[in-house]
């Protein structure tokens, strides 16, 4: 019941996800770009159990400054 802000930023070597702004983890693995879907496979099935609210893609690598201040200043309803 609690909206949690998740930023995800892929580089050629990896993907990091931020929770609320803050760095949780790296992993080795990449996104591949574009995707067709977001939380739902071809099948129907959800893979998401949650709401989706204010999604943004940005065409190069934020900060972990800007992701703060994205955090800071985007909400959910």
């Amino acid at each position: 019941g609690t909206w949690v802000h998740l930023t995800f930023v892929g580089t050629q070597t990896g993907t990091a996800l931020y929770v609320d702004g803050a760095h949780l983890q790296t992993l080795g693995v990449t996104l591949n770009l574009p995707l067709e879907f977001i939380g739902r496979r071809e099948t129907g099935q959800d893979r998401l159990r949650g709401l989706l609210d204010e999604i943004t893609i940005f065409n190069r690598e934020l900060t972990p400054a800007e992701i703060q201040q994205l955090r800071n200043t985007t909400r959910g309803p």
